[in-house]
């Protein structure tokens, strides 16, 4: 379901600030995934909406996923050289 995905998040509203869980679901990944992730700072940017609850504008979803999005690995690894992972 990748693609419907991915369709999912270029049709958003890009105004509401979805659960962390809706998140992960929009993005494919676990909720366990998204908190490693924004951990490390690594993941899409979030709002902090209280001591235990995180948000994630839908706004932060589609341009993490464009910041993310290559043509091929050569251009992908032209816009990261320090990220080799073959």
């Amino acid at each position: 379901a990748w693609p419907s995905q991915l369709h999912e998040l270029s049709t958003m509203s890009n105004n509401r600030i979805l659960t962390e869980r809706e998140a992960a679901e929009r993005l494919g990944f676990s909720t366990r995934s998204l908190q490693r992730m924004r951990g490390a700072g690594d993941g899409p940017a979030y709002v902090r909406l209280g001591a235990r609850r995180i948000g994630y504008p839908e706004a932060s979803l589609s341009a993490w996923v464009t910041a993310r999005t290559h043509a091929s690995r050569a251009a992908e690894l032209a816009a990261h050289p320090n990220k080799r992972t073959d």
